[in-house]
């Protein structure tokens, strides 16, 4: 998985600052929507794809980011040889106690779960899922 910045973004699709903030404002918008009809992913042999992250705009004037303007997200892909099905959501945070009851309402045991190596993600294995993950300093 390969990150974009938001310079990136704008270079690439040739659009203004603005517009990729009211993007990103509206993509919050509909996270935060409760879009959680109980849709299981995975199941025994099945690839699931799991990642944190977080959306932001840089405010002028303010170094890094902006604690005040951040929102966490979970996104969850199921995956045979394409995506299938993909759920997302707004979390308060990417601590353990917030992101596992997640995953454990949406996925499947049994299932092939995929992370980057964030250690919310540490005790996936225990949970029934066959966990791996990517160092992503490392691989492409």
């Amino acid at each position: 998985v390969r990150r974009a910045t938001n310079s990136s973004i704008i270079q690439f699709l040739n659009i203004s600052k603005t517009t990729v903030s009211k993007i990103i404002d509206k993509l919050i918008e509909l996270l935060k929507k409760d879009n959680r009809k109980i849709e299981m992913f995975g199941g025994p042999f099945n690839l699931v794809q799991i990642d944190e992250t977080m959306m932001n705009f840089k405010v002028k004037g303010h170094r890094g980011r902006s604690s005040k303007n951040k929102t966490d997200a979970l996104t969850i892909i199921e995956c045979d040889q394409k995506i299938t099905k993909v759920f997302a959501c707004v979390s308060k945070d990417k601590k353990e106690g917030t992101i596992l009851p997640i995953i454990k309402e949406h996925v499947l045991p049994g299932s092939i779960v995929h992370t980057n190596e964030h250690a919310t993600y540490k005790n996936l294995c225990k949970l029934s899922y066959n966990h791996g993950s990517v160092c992503h300093k490392f691989e492409l």
